[in-house]
């Protein structure tokens, strides 16, 4: 559940941080309400943690695919 929370959290940050958002930016400390389609309750996550998820993740992901010598 914990990794599906995160991306559906990623997911939402970059459509609220996309150029064509013309409201205002979320910033670390935002608290987002996040639903998962097909689940009614609402979880929520600070976005500077899901950022830094994100970030891990992606290190992560570099981590595994580079190649060991």
């Amino acid at each position: 559940m914990g990794r599906i929370l995160f991306d559906v959290a990623a997911k939402a940050l970059e459509f609220f941080c996309a150029p064509n958002w013309k409201g205002p930016r979320p910033r670390r400390n935002t608290l987002l309400e996040v639903t998962i389609l097909g689940d009614q309750r609402r979880y929520r996550v600070v976005a500077g943690r899901v950022e830094r998820w994100v970030w891990d993740r992606a290190g992560a992901e570099n981590v595994s695919s580079s190649p060991s010598f």
